[in-house]
């Protein structure tokens, strides 16, 4: 495969910020989303761009962050939250039903 990957050009930067700030919602309330959707507007050039076939992929494992006092939950948690995910009981199974998303688990063994 070939890929031509070029810088986007720039000139509607200011008008997707103004589409995406003066949505029906607080300014800035969706976060990482906003800037996603300016990313991937700049990309494709384009005030409504489109994803054809997305995806969900969920990467999950067991890496000794508990150890680290990085999260409060234990380490049982992880298995359990993960038991939900691949029997559709969890919020992103709901959202990617929702939106007809593909969902793709990788559970290291």
């Amino acid at each position: 495969m070939n890929f031509t990957i070029e810088k986007p050009n720039l000139s509607i930067h200011d008008k997707l910020v103004d589409k995406i700030n003066n949505l029906t919602k607080p300014k800035g309330s969706l976060g990482r989303l906003e800037e996603l959707a300016l990313k991937i507007g700049l990309i494709q050039q384009s005030l409504s761009p489109t994803l054809s076939n997305p995806h969900n992929i969920l990467f999950a494992a067991d890496h000794g962050i508990v150890e680290e006092n990085v999260s409060k939950s234990p380490k049982e948690i992880t298995w359990q939250q993960l038991s939900n995910f691949l029997h559709g009981g969890a919020g992103i199974n709901f959202l990617c039903r929702q939106m007809d998303l593909n969902s793709y688990w990788w559970i290291p063994v």
